[in-house]
């Protein structure tokens, strides 16, 4: 281990650190960088000592009792140390809950959280297993058991923080949405420009770049004004809803499966107080992207969902392929009956089922222009470039579906 690695272990004498590797950001866009740290618990290495301290004894590597662990440095303000805080409680509340395959904080020798460590921000937790393979090798199992755990989760954290109140993100999208409805020349006019970046890499990446500017310049107008006039129609500006911890980033790289169960659902730095609505529009926008949200989502008999979901213990009749391989008649389904999951744990109001996919669609839109200001207007630069060209394929994919062109 390199000198900063050992005087980081030192705020964690309990774990016996024996080895740091370095993961950069391990495929993420967020800015933290990522170590795995390999130990061996104060047990386990008095265990070790007495086998080794046997001369016939041979203790190979595999049989030792390693723990691992990983070390993230946070980009520096995000979030902040109050943020961070706060964050660590959900998180830890709601593994105290029964929501295992979150990784809570482990507490350094001073009895923190995170920790403070030339001039930046660490945190260390338990290292949590799988591969986020949902859209590799789907199933209605792994469907189920991820809606599942997103409102185990959503259950746990409710019992942190509640509170009812307008929904921030709701607000901000309709109001960007809006300007993008009454503005657009302005607006796109900043993703004309004649020179394109260099931030692609590739001519492929480059390509996905211009095909993504060329349908938001050629749809975004029209389904902006569309999207306005929806929610206007069904959601007044000043509803109040449930506000409470959401992960806001949960989405198919975050939820890691062993098999058909969720063992890890990771990455917690965007948690905010908003909607549950937030967080089901954007993991059923990451995993079912190729189908289209229904306006409507089957309604209740007496509280519990319609009977002849995937949910009720029995095999279901999702499909054992991709969803979005065209296998069923009317795939759409496919978004209503893993709401049906979510809602066997944690029930949903009808305003809060409204919202699922009128936020979907309007992450879409805005995701889009999001990546077309990075890129384009202020040339950002990204250290995953196959990460970004590949965000930038599914919204252009999506976009071209929400305007009848895919």
């Amino acid at each position: 281990m390199t000198e900063s690695d050992s005087k980081l272990a030192d705020f964690y004498p309990s774990l016996n650190v024996i080895q740091s590797t370095p993961l950069g950001n391990a495929g993420g866009l967020s800015g933290a960088e990522l170590w795995q740290w390999k130990t061996l618990p104060q047990a386990s290495l008095q265990t070790v000592s007495k086998l080794v301290a046997e001369p016939t004894s041979l203790v190979l590597e595999s049989e030792l009792p390693f723990e691992f662990f990983l070390l993230r440095k946070w980009p520096t303000g995000i979030p902040g140390p109050e943020q961070l805080s706060w964050i660590h409680r959900v998180i830890s509340h709601a593994y105290h809950e029964g929501c295992h395959c979150l990784a809570p904080p482990i507490r350094n020798r001073s009895g923190e959280t995170w920790t403070r460590f030339d001039g930046d921000i660490w945190e260390v937790s338990p290292w949590k297993p799988g591969v986020a393979n949902f859209l590799t090798e789907p199933n209605d199992r792994k469907l189920e058991n991820m809606m599942r755990t997103l409102a185990q989760f959503h259950k746990g954290a409710a019992q942190v923080n509640l509170d009812f109140n307008h929904s921030k993100n709701f607000q901000s999208r309709f109001a960007k949405l809006k300007e993008l409805a009454l503005n657009f020349e302005p607006i796109v006019n900043r993703y004309r420009k004649p020179e394109m970046p260099l931030t692609m890499g590739d001519s492929r990446g480059l390509n996905d770049l211009v095909e993504l500017k060329e349908s938001f310049i050629a749809h975004a107008n029209k389904l902006a004004s569309n999207l306005c006039r929806q929610v206007e129609m069904a959601i007044p500006l000043g509803s109040v809803f449930p506000v409470q911890p959401v992960l806001r980033d949960v989405w198919h790289d975050h939820v890691l499966f062993t098999g058909d169960e969720v063992t890890g659902l990771i990455d917690y730095g965007a948690m905010q107080m908003d909607i549950v609505s937030l967080d089901i529009a954007r993991l059923l926008g990451s995993t079912l992207f190729e189908v289209v949200p229904p306006i409507e989502v089957a309604p209740l008999i007496d509280g519990a969902p319609l009977a002849g979901g995937p949910c009720e213990g029995t095999q279901s009749d999702l499909p054992s392929r991709h969803p979005n391989s065209g296998s069923l008649t009317n795939p759409q389904e496919l978004w209503s009956r893993a709401i049906e999951c979510y809602r066997m744990v944690r029930p949903l109001s009808q305003p809060e089922m409204d919202l699922i996919p009128w936020l979907d669609q309007a992450s879409v839109l805005l995701g889009s222009q999001n990546w077309l200001e990075w890129l384009i207007a202020e040339g950002r630069q990204f250290p995953d470039l196959g990460k970004v060209g590949s965000r930038l394929r599914i919204l252009n994919q999506r976009l071209l579906k929400l305007a009848g062109e895919f």
